[in-house]
């Protein structure tokens, strides 16, 4: 099915909350229980405001989320025309992309450095000798920030950026390039990083 806007994303959201509900999973008892409770609209927006505020300084996994958000508003990556910068923009931010860092968690060995590091500024067998050693740790993982600013990999599509979109990647400002009209740019960086990593899929 092709997404082109009003019914057919409705339609979508409403399959995904049908699907959340029958699966009575923890956030929907919550939601329930809230809705009954608060009739006034505006009572419940604030509610769920102050829970995502509060989801989002807890949970471990949101850590470089909260770099890249500051408010709870629409964002316009969303009204990019690039569909690829939309979606690369959106994998960065929910972590759902292929960087190791996150890729390395559901590794059959994931608590060794070596399914996190960088694959191109570290030799997997040369970090996985040193593994055994005490307190060993991987001072290039490969997370969002070393992608975006650190690894020599990405210079090329980085030393093509506007001195702007430059200056805010390495001042790690992401928050600011995602209120900015850098937004664009930022997302065509992103899907040439993605294509650095991966040459195959071009």
């Amino acid at each position: 099915m092709v997404i082109q806007g009003g019914s057919d994303v409705n339609f979508l959201v409403h399959q995904a909350y049908c699907k959340q509900k029958n699966l009575d999973l923890s956030w929907y008892k919550r939601w329930q229980s809230v809705i009954i409770n608060h009739r006034d609209t505006q009572q419940i927006s604030a509610t769920f405001i102050e829970d995502w505020k509060a989801d989002l300084l807890t949970q471990s996994k949101m850590v470089f989320y909260r770099t890249l958000k500051r408010d709870f508003a629409e964002e316009q990556y969303l009204s990019l025309t690039s569909w690829a910068s939309r979606v690369f923009i959106a994998r960065l931010r929910s972590s759902s992309h292929d960087l190791r860092i996150e890729r390395g968690r559901y590794t059959k060995d994931s608590s060794k450095p070596s399914t996190r590091s960088c694959r191109f500024c570290y030799n997997i067998d040369h970090i996985e000798g040193l593994e055994a050693l005490p307190f060993a740790e991987c001072p290039y993982l490969e997370t969002e920030e070393h992608c975006l600013t650190e690894c020599p990999a990405y210079h090329p599509a980085r030393a093509i950026l506007t001195d702007n979109l430059k200056s805010l990647l390495m001042l790690k400002e992401y928050g600011a390039i995602m209120q900015s009209e850098h937004v664009k740019e930022f997302g065509l960086f992103l899907t040439k990083c993605f294509r650095i990593r991966n040459p195959k899929q071009q």
